[in-house]
């Protein structure tokens, strides 16, 4: 929601009006638009991370010392698996992040999916 756009008369949108708004376009189901893929997204970019974070964390270690044993986990080595982990996990699902992004800005008529026409076009 943009201020100055939706039929605000201050061109001011407050949290309430769009409250308001939101729930008048959909009712409580509005709030919550674009929700599944998010869910789906969600679950499979956190076991990429989680995965990717203790192969990286493990290869770092074995780097440092050799053996990757447990005393080669530094602060930076989980610094930088954990970077590496979130890059690689958001790469994996980032065309779900763009699916559920259109979903949440595109509205539905008679059954079609249309942009959204208050929103400017690509």
């Amino acid at each position: 929601l943009q201020p100055g756009r939706h039929g605000t008369s201050a061109g001011r949108l407050t949290l309430w009006r769009a409250t308001q708004q939101v729930y008048g376009e959909g009712g409580v189901a509005a709030f919550f638009k674009g929700n599944g893929i998010n869910v789906v997204k969600v679950a499979p970019e956190s076991a990429i991370k989680f995965y990717a974070y203790e192969l990286f964390k493990r290869a770092l270690g074995s780097a440092a010392d050799g053996a990757g044993s447990k005393a080669a986990e530094t602060p930076l080595t989980r610094l930088v698996a954990g970077v590496m982990a979130g890059a690689v996990a958001q790469t994996a699902v980032y065309p779900l992040d763009l699916v559920k992004t259109r979903l949440q800005t595109y509205h539905l008529t008679y059954g079609r999916i249309f942009p959204d026409p208050l929103l400017p076009s690509p």
